[in-house]
């Protein structure tokens, strides 16, 4: 691994009471430079638990979608870190283990043509961290590849998601354009990582249904796909 790792900000939209987060910025605190928490609706009292955590800084999001928020969470890091920094990306309901982060950065310095990476969805955390190898992916979460709810991305690459998507396809999009570009994406094997999937979504079902059967459409007229 290289020894002069570029700062990491963690992004972290949510909008709900997810009991996981406290737990998710603890283990990445010591990691991380800032951590941005994008508030898409939280009530007082939770925002103010929040703000307790050292590195926290709690931005309103009120009006943005997911991709918009991941968007803003990268240019929110290069204004405060520069270009040569990392963004992870982090959904509220998920959990891994302490330096999680650190080496998902190391990876990121080692290989000057991978572009983002992420932890090991089929690693369990009560396995602990294992053998830690890349593997090269050219997909998302639904076909094996990279997790669009916990990666890491180098911000010099200036990738940015298509805000046309409101709800899915968002993290296939910015995979499709990394590769277009001819860097890679990866996933550290046997680095844990546990997704408690859909805690948002049960809460806002019928809001976001609509936006999956758009997200899909566009994705599909876009890439010539006929995805389902």
């Amino acid at each position: 691994m290289g020894e002069d790792i570029f700062p990491i900000t963690a992004v972290i939209p949510t909008r709900f009471d997810i009991p996981s987060l406290p737990a998710l910025i603890n283990n990445i605190v010591e990691d991380v430079k800032d951590i941005y928490i994008l508030d898409n609706g939280l009530n007082g009292l939770r925002r103010i638990e929040l703000y307790r955590f050292p590195k926290v800084t709690i931005l309103p999001c009120n009006d943005k979608s997911i991709y918009q928020m991941w968007n803003f969470g990268m240019d929110t890091t290069i204004k405060t870190c520069g270009k040569e920094s990392y963004t992870a990306i982090l959904n509220d309901d998920i959990s891994f283990l302490p330096d999680t982060l650190k080496i998902m950065a190391g990876f990121l310095d080692s290989y000057s043509n991978l572009v983002a990476v992420s932890p090991d969805y089929n690693r369990r955390l009560a396995d602990g961290i294992g053998k830690l190898e890349l593997e090269f992916c050219e997909s998302t979460f639904g076909h094996g590849g990279i997790a669009g709810f916990a990666f890491m991305i180098k911000n010099e690459c200036g990738i940015r998601i298509d805000e046309t998507f409101k709800w899915w396809y968002g993290d296939d999009d910015l995979v499709k354009q990394i590769l277009k570009t001819g860097n890679k994406i990866g996933k550290i094997k046997n680095l844990p990582l546990e997704h408690n999937q859909g805690s948002s979504f049960i809460k806002r079902k019928d809001e976001l249904n609509q936006y999956i059967i758009s997200d899909r459409l566009y994705f599909n007229s876009k890439y010539r796909e006929n995805r389902q």
